[in-house]
């Protein structure tokens, strides 16, 4: 069975993507904040298949200084801290480059400049910005590429 963590602070939204990909298989985590997320993580030794990323999570478990330098991108510490965009030294990926990473969010026109300034692949992501049109592109595109 197929892992996703799903990174999303909208409940009703949350339900309904975890819902609609439960009936397609998959095993979903469900993280709402930047310390949720951290913990799935860690419990699950990072065995996702997938994560599916709201740009905009709730900062908990980041101190103000922190949460106010990356909004409106506040799940970017979450990718830092997994090691994506950062290499070994031996120059290899941390983060694994066979897990997708789905950006689902409202905030995608500044995602770009985020990833650039920390140094994270923006290339690497597929990226479906919130709307109800594209809740049905982002379930179909993990359904058929996960």
């Amino acid at each position: 069975m197929k892992r996703i963590l799903l990174i999303e602070d909208n409940g009703d939204l949350s339900y309904d993507i975890n819902e609609k990909l439960k009936n397609y298989g998959f095993e979903i985590k469900q993280a709402d904040s930047f310390l949720s997320a951290m913990g799935m993580w860690k419990r699950y030794k990072g065995e996702f298949d997938c994560i599916i990323l709201d740009l905009n999570i709730n900062p908990e478990g980041l101190s103000p200084h922190d949460s106010s330098k990356y909004f409106p991108c506040c799940s970017i510490p979450f990718m830092l801290e997994i090691g994506w965009g950062i290499k070994d030294d031996l120059g290899k990926p941390k983060f694994d480059p066979n897990i997708k990473v789905v950006v689902y969010s409202g905030y995608v026109n500044e995602l770009r400049t985020v990833c650039l300034q920390y140094n994270i692949p923006f290339s690497d992501m597929v990226i479906y910005e919130k709307s109800g049109t594209n809740f049905s592109e982002l379930v179909k595109y993990i359904k058929e590429s996960i």
